[in-house]
């Protein structure tokens, strides 16, 4: 059944089935009636009742009501009534409903039923919060008209019949009495025919449910209800639960002693016509009261309240008025400009609140602030309340300001007798007479009755006295707080640590953090976001979705901790919710003595430790309101010391995102003062947590981050790809949004994540952008900036905040870049200045890495929809990158993440296209200069990172004079890895340089003196095309289009060739990872390498020229023409062939690769005592060599079988004596098979079974006790099994295990390999005069 809740005329709307849930209505109701009951417990159908049993406590009894529904299309007349006096359970004869209620005074029986009673019935008639005994006394008449009628109602046409007959005749046997005692218990509630609208008025009226609401929480606590009757357990905690997160808390706590000023009606009419309301006053005048007695009559008629007392700290308050005008919204400020002095910041909180009043308020937007008198002066420098006016808005005293006022609020607190009199005449005089005030403010004299109840005791206390214990002050409070005890003063300061007067504490909470020892329960240990990708159908076991988390044990209070509590509570400090067990301050004073108390234990340094362990504890608990505290006080009350940053570092782990989001602002702001390894974990929570966003959970409306990090997509799912599914149409939500219906936080998230999102309105993202997590808004403001961004006014509203969340931010960069063409230039030019400034920070610049890395890809999701875009269009796109993307390079932050460099320098050549002012390719180019830099320092920058004056060349081609002196500064830079990269640039761009340009490059090629400059000169000469000049300028003379010979001895005569060589070749490393590789001709330098091994000298330049046609040779790459003549050539001279089979040999362990013909060409030539000392070193190493080779022939794939038989396997003993047994076995199989096929010849039957079997005996026997080390000999053993019948299972097991102990075997030997290799090959090493 679903409820709509309609806010006019409290009408409900019921759409769905109406008779079976009649019922289960019903019996919500009589829970709501009841939920305050002490140990109130309800259960839904069960076998030993019908619809439903309620039981509470009251006077240490316990009392059942038996709840029976009837829904009746006509009056329930006495007959009816009997029936169900009647009823027994299900096939039961021997006990029925009254026997039932007979077994204990304290049992009811309540039926409700929704049509009238007639008039004999309305004897029983009772109310539902007054189950009590009836007053009619049944005569012997009349209890026997009532069997009768019960007897009637029963079919005796059966046996089970009958026996009910019989057992309800010999229950009338009782005495009168006793009957009357159980007919007292009976009663019924009639006339519940609205019983939908009343439960909405109970969750609105008493339970202060939001009145556009009420209907879907019922709809959900109706859920609760039919999964009881399912489960048969006690449904009362999770009813509490939906109230406690659906509930509107009060503004005003419940108060016998409340005391309704006589101003209040007066002050009310001036906010419903001004729609602000400003409340001024010496401290305890009463203005917080006054403030939110008022509030609390708008919430009770429908206006969602907030309170805060910060409208800089607490973004939402401040945007709370901002949202569409769709519902009803009051803010209460409480204090902003500071409760006891002048806040820091009491500049820019005016500003914000005259801003708010002049833009924001509305019939149905309306503000009430309230601040002291003296903070006020301080804040407008005024000394009369009248100049301190906000918008022609004056200020209101609330002071008592006349004696009258003042007597009554006397009497109303001390009572009308004589004695409460003379006391107040006494303090009349005083004040008459000392013109100090009219009288003790209202507050005061409420300090007053909880410190002195008893107006003999204020009868016997001097004036002075009385004035002293009614005056209040902060310090006062920490005094009085002192004198308690040290107990007092240390749970004090611990509930300003977990509350104040807006945000609550749960009793639970509470006892789990000072009590419980259990670890952090919402702060995750690690995180690492991994996605487990799948195609159609996720596992079975997959926790999409995890459970929210639980303490592990239901924490308990200390009873010490109970009692200190309850006297602060009685004594007016806090207050307790009834139903919600939530604890908060009654006033700022309490809380700002609380942190005064907490500055003294700082200040003492005694036992500060103690408040941030347990702080610490808050941060980690499932309370947001404590861990919010927690926060806020670390960062204002302490240094930030290590211990303080590690506090505040775990809630940016917190499962909570608005934890998260506090913590993740504050070590934003102080990221410079965090130790390197807390920078390090921030920043990689930054980069995770858009994973982290994607995959959010949600526990009501509370959402939340998985503990673990595993999350799980699947292609085919159509939520995954084309977004979630939500239970609304776009018609449905601007429905709601035009008649006032309010959106709960995970159905806005879920609109924003659907399909939905594109077409949402301004008003619904307006709204969405109140949120508390950031994770939301950030949704919200993309859509917001990509599909309105002609209608967003950054004069009056502040999207452009300085420290808006980081996620927030890129929000709005990316929908700012999906929609450029709707922004005027004013706009996108305060947008680039605000972009450019968040860069600064960390957590921004890693976070919209993402968007520039993919900015120029026009196939990418996640880059720019450019398919829209007009080419005009797109200029204007790319010069908004150009002033972004430089700023970006100059505030990347290096230490801490890495660049795509392909995708940057694709990007860079993207813009090129676009970018027509070639001053901003020298702003871009300037700036990856010094990204470059600042880069170096922490990552090895590759040749894309390097193409700079590739970049600045090309895109200033027709304004050289931009980029004068760039490049003859960038030829001084000390890396050799950067100038040799920018060398390779300058050769290959020589045709656009100026005559001025090459003049100076082949000057410094010739002259320039640095111990590197070989390796600058080599990577010249190796490039593709190498100018004249260059040539002339480095040897002197042409030579690249001579000979290979000739080339050779040139650059040896130079002593250049070896840096050539390594050059071109790429080896070692970073020659490969530059990018300067086989750039030249490969016929001139493959020929200058063939002249080097012709010559037979083993030098580096050998080693070098032989790797690289090996490599080649080995991989069939036919560049090296007649390089197998000269391999070989090569072979027929001893260190050559040491040489060649050291580098084959390490070939073949190193690449998925094989040539069989390279192998057979030297080991034909080899002399035996070379082949038997080569295949021993290899054996040290075979298990790499079946590696590479696996799934083919293995060993076969490079040897000939004699040579593995002869050579290999003697190395290892088990695989020689498995070869030779599986070798005679299958000699011996392929006889009995000729014998057994001979028409001459008698066999014995089976022969060939029994040797098979011998042979796998023998075979688990050597596995079992010396296994071979061979993947070879596996595949033998299964050959061999295979033509003797068939693989057995535990052979099939036994190569199994065998395969497994490779790969561990494979890892050990590998390992040994890469750290000594037994080849003698050197594949890393530094080289000579290398520097970066």
């Amino acid at each position: 059944m679903n409820v709509r809740y309609k806010r006019e005329d409290m009408s409900v709307e019921i759409v769905g089935a109406q008779g079976f849930d009649y019922q289960y209505t019903v019996t919500l109701y009589m829970i709501l009636k009841y939920l305050e009951m002490d140990h109130f417990k309800a259960w839904v159908e069960n076998e030993s009742f019908e619809d439903a049993k309620l039981s509470y406590q009251l006077e240490d009894k316990t009392y059942y009501i038996e709840l029976q529904v009837k829904k009746k299309a006509s009056e329930i007349t006495y007959d009816e009534f009997a029936t169900w006096l009647a009823h027994f359970q299900k096939n039961k004869s021997d006990c029925f409903i009254l026997d039932r209620i007979q077994q204990s005074d304290t049992n009811y029986l309540v039926f409700v039923t929704n049509n009238r009673c007639t008039d004999n019935v309305s004897m029983f008639v009772g109310k539902e919060c007054e189950i009590k005994e009836n007053k009619v006394c049944f005569s012997a008449e009349m209890l026997k008209d009532l069997k009768l009628r019960m007897l009637k109602g029963i079919d005796n046409k059966n046996e089970l019949g009958k026996k009910r007959k019989e057992h309800i005749e010999q229950y009338f046997n009782q005495k009168k009495s006793e009957l009357n005692k159980v007919l007292g218990r009976v009663c019924v509630i009639e006339r519940k025919d609205q019983i939908e609208r009343e439960i909405c008025i109970i969750l609105k009226e008493q339970y202060q449910i939001p009145e556009m609401i009420c209907g879907d929480v019922m709809n959900q606590m109706l859920d609760v209800v039919r999964h009881g009757r399912d489960y048969g357990e006690d449904i009362v905690a999770l009813i509490r639960e939906i109230v406690k997160n659906k509930r509107f808390n009060r503004v005003l706590p419940e108060d016998k002693s409340f005391y309704k000023r006589d101003s209040i009606d007066i002050l009310k009419n001036e906010l419903l016509q001004k729609n602000v309301l400003l409340l001024t006053g010496v401290p305890f005048s009463g203005k917080t009261y006054i403030a939110k007695t008022i509030a609390q009559d708008f919430q009770d008629n429908g206006y969602y309240v907030k309170m805060t007392d910060s409208i800089i700290e607490d973004q939402e308050a401040y945007y709370f008025l901002m949202a569409p005008e769709n519902d009803s919204r009051l803010l209460l400020l409480e204090d902003p400009f500071g409760h006891i002095g002048k806040s820091e910041n009491s500049i820019q909180i005016l500003d914000k609140i005259i801003c708010l009043v002049r833009d924001r308020l509305s019939v149905n937007r309306k503000i009430i602030i309230t601040s002291r008198l003296d903070v006020l002066f301080d804040v407008f420098k005024k000394k009369q309340i009248e100049d301190c006016k906000i918008q022609g808005n004056g200020w209101i005293n609330t002071s008592i300001t006349s004696t009258e006022e003042a007597e009554k609020i006397w009497l109303r607190f001390y009572g009308e007798s004589d004695e409460s009199l003379q006391v107040f005449e006494r303090l009349n005089r005083f004040f008459d007479h000392h013109n100090e005030t009219v009288f003790l403010e209202i507050g005061e004299i409420r300090h007053l009755l909880l410190n002195v109840q008893n107006i003999n005791i204020l009868m016997e206390m001097s004036t002075d006295e009385i004035i002293k214990q009614a005056r209040i002050s902060s310090e006062e409070v920490c005094r009085k707080i002192k004198s308690y005890g040290e107990a007092y003063k240390d749970i004090f300061i611990l509930l300003g640590c977990f509350c104040n007067t807006v945000r609550s504490v749960n009793i639970k909470d509470l006892a789990y953090i000072l009590c419980s020892n259990e670890e952090s329960v919402s702060i995750r240990q690690k995180m690492e976001e991994e996605v487990t990708e799948s195609i159609g159908g996720r596992q079975k076991n997959s926790h999409t979705h995890q459970e929210f988390p639980v303490y592990a044990q239901m924490p308990e209070l200390d009873k010490d901790i109970k009692s200190i509590l309850r006297i602060l509570c009685e004594n007016g400090y806090i207050y307790k919710e009834r139903i919600t067990n939530e604890i908060y301050f009654l006033h700022p004073i309490y809380t700002y003595a609380s942190k005064l108390l907490l500055q003294e234990e700082i200040e003492a340094d005694w036992d500060m430790e103690k408040y941030i362990k347990y702080m610490r504890r808050a941060i980690g608990s499932l309370s947001p309101n404590a861990a919010f505290c927690s926060l806020c006080l670390l960062e204002q009350e302490f240094d930030t010391e290590q211990m303080i940053i590690d506090c505040i570092a775990e809630g940016s782990r917190s499962i909570f995102p608005a934890i998260r989001d506090v913590s993740i602002m504050y070590l934003d702001q102080n990221f410079d003062n965090l130790n390197e390894q807390v920078q390090r974990n921030f920043m990689e929570n930054i980069r995770n947590s858009r994973t982290a966003d994607k995959y959010i959970q949600w526990n009501g409306n509370e959402c939340w981050y998985q503990m673990d990090g595993q999350h799980y997509f699947d292609f085919f799912s159509m939520d995954d790809f084309w977004g979630r599914d939500v239970n609304f149409t776009l018609e449905e939500i601007e429905h709601r949004v035009r008649n006032q219906e309010n959106f709960c936080k995970k159905e806005i998230y879920d609109i924003l994540c659907s399909s939905l999102a594109d077409d949402l309105s301004l008003a619904f993202l307006d709204y969405a952008l109140l949120s508390d997590e950031a994770v939301i808004r950030s949704k919200a403001v993309f859509y917001l900036f990509r599909n309105y961004a002609a209608k967003l006014d950054f004069e009056k509203i502040e999207y452009l905040q300085h420290f808006e969340n980081y996620n927030v931010v890129y929000g709005m960069l990316k929908g700012m870049l999906n929609s450029i063409e709707s922004f005027s230039d004013e706009n996108i030019k305060k947008l680039i200045i605000y972009f450019q400034k968040q860069f600064e920070r960390k957590s921004v610049s890693m976070y919209v890495e993402d968007l520039f890395d993919k900015f120029g890809d026009e196939y990418d999701s996640k880059a720019i929809e450019w398919g829209k875009y007009t080419e005009t269009e797109r200029v204007k796109i790319w010069k908004i990158w150009a002033a972004l993307f430089s700023r970006w390079l100059e505030c990347f932050p290096a230490k801490f993440m890495g660049m795509h460099e392909p995708h940057m320098s694709f990007n860079a050549d993207q813009s090129l296209k676009y970018l027509s002012n070639q001053q901003e390719v020298v702003d871009i180019a300037t700036a990856w200069i010094q990204w470059i830099q600042n880069y170096s320092k922490y990552h090895n920058v590759n040749d894309y990172g390097m193409s700079v004056l590739d970049y600045l060349i090309t895109g200033t081609k027709n304004s050289a004079h931009l980029r004068k002196g760039m490049i003859k500064k960038e030829l001084k830079v000390n890396s050799t890895s950067l100038i040799t990269a920018h060398i390779s640039h300058i050769v290959d761009l020589w045709y656009i340089l100026t005559d001025e340009e090459r003049k100076d490059i082949c000057e410094y090629l010739k002259n320039e003196i640095r111990d590197d400059m070989k390796w600058i000169q080599a990577v010249a000469l190796t490039r593709k095309n190498v100018p004249e000049d260059i040539q002339i300028a480095i040897t002197g003379t042409i030579f690249l289009n001579k000979e290979p010979k000739v080339i050779m001895n040139t650059l040896k005569e130079k002593n250049i060739l070896t840096e050539c060589l390594h050059i071109f070749c790429g080896f070692p490393q970073p020659l490969w990872f530059n990018g300067y590789h086989h750039n030249g001709k490969y016929s001139l330098w493959d020929g200058v390498m063939m002249e080097v091994l012709r010559k037979h000298i083993i030098d580096e330049d050998y080693i070098i020229s032989l790797r690289e046609m090996i490599d080649a040779l080995y991989n069939n790459d036919n560049r090296f023409v007649n390089g197998y003549d000269v391999y070989k050539e090569m072979l027929s001279d001893e260190e050559n062939r040491k040489q060649i089979f050291a580098r084959l040999a390490y070939t073949s362990v190193t690449q998925n690769q094989d040539n069989k013909k390279m192998w057979d060409e030297l080991l034909q030539v080899c002399s035996e005592e070379e082949k038997k000392q080569y295949f021993s070193i290899i054996s040290d190493f075979i298990e790499m060599v079946e590696y590479e080779n696996m799934g083919y022939h293995g060993l076969l794939c490079e040897y000939e079988l004699k040579d593995i038989v002869h050579y290999i396997l003697p190395c290892f003993s088990s695989d020689e004596l498995i070869y030779k047994l599986s070798d005679a076995m299958l000699f011996m199989d392929r006889n009995i098979q000729k014998m057994e096929n001979s028409p001459c010849i008698e066999i014995e039957t089976d022969k060939s079974k029994s040797v098979k079997q011998l042979y796998e005996t023998m075979i688990e026997e050597i596995y079992k006790n010396d296994p071979p080390r061979l993947l070879f000999t596996n595949n033998l053993v299964n050959y061999t099994c295979g033509r003797m019948g068939g693989v057995s299972d535990a052979i099939q097991k036994m190569l199994e295990k065998s395969k497994n102990d490779f790969w561990d075997r494979y890892e050990r030997v590998k390992e040994a390999f890469e750290s000594n290799c037994p080849l003698k090959i050197r594949e890393e090493y530094s080289l000579e005069n290398w520097y970066d």
